[in-house]
């Protein structure tokens, strides 16, 4: 599905690109695999470890978390397909209940009601 739904999205003009990767910090990264989500305490305890600024910590994790979330063309992707399957998912329900007597008429519902 991704194969014609791709080329589909970037003639709309979505861009695929992706965020330039955060440097690789072996001391960030492990911090960073245990909570995506950084406190201001964890920030002053890893300037100092590796004598950088709060500042260049809190960039490398915005540029690391950007890294990990998926371009507009994924999601443009994920989404497409969703669309078509539940709209060809309406359809074909519409198709098999067309010719149902109780889609048209409620009451035909409760004919026979304890029997049915």
């Amino acid at each position: 599905m991704v194969f014609w739904l791709a080329p589909i999205g970037k003639s709309l003009g979505i861009k695929s690109s992706r965020p330039k990767r955060a440097a690789n910090i072996p001391d960030l990264e492990e911090a960073y695999s245990q909570c995506s989500r950084i406190k201001h305490k964890t920030v002053v305890t890893l300037s100092k470890k590796l004598d950088m600024s709060e500042r260049q910590i809190e960039r490398w994790w915005r540029h690391r978390r950007a890294q990990d979330k998926p371009s507009t063309l994924v999601k443009f992707c994920e989404n497409s397909w969703r669309c078509i399957y539940y709209t060809y998912s309406f359809i074909y329900g519409i198709v098999v209940l067309w010719n149902k007597p109780w889609l048209w008429n409620i009451n035909n519902c409760w004919y026979d009601y304890p029997h049915q």
